[in-house]
């Protein structure tokens, strides 16, 4: 998921059980913080690795 917040990082979300993937490229409204955001859905590929 891409966001347009500094720094330029990808987040990951989870789909709600029951809801199909949205594609790469769609753009979709997720809670972020206290805001709610509009971000596109990234493809696999460009996902950051989870932070440990």
């Amino acid at each position: 998921m891409a966001l347009p917040l500094p720094p330029r990082r990808n987040f990951s979300y989870r789909v709600a059980e029951g809801t199909p993937a949205p594609a790469p490229g769609s753009r979709v409204r997720v809670p972020f913080g206290e805001r709610v955001l509009t971000g596109v859905v990234a493809p696999p590929e460009a996902v950051d690795p989870p932070e440990t």
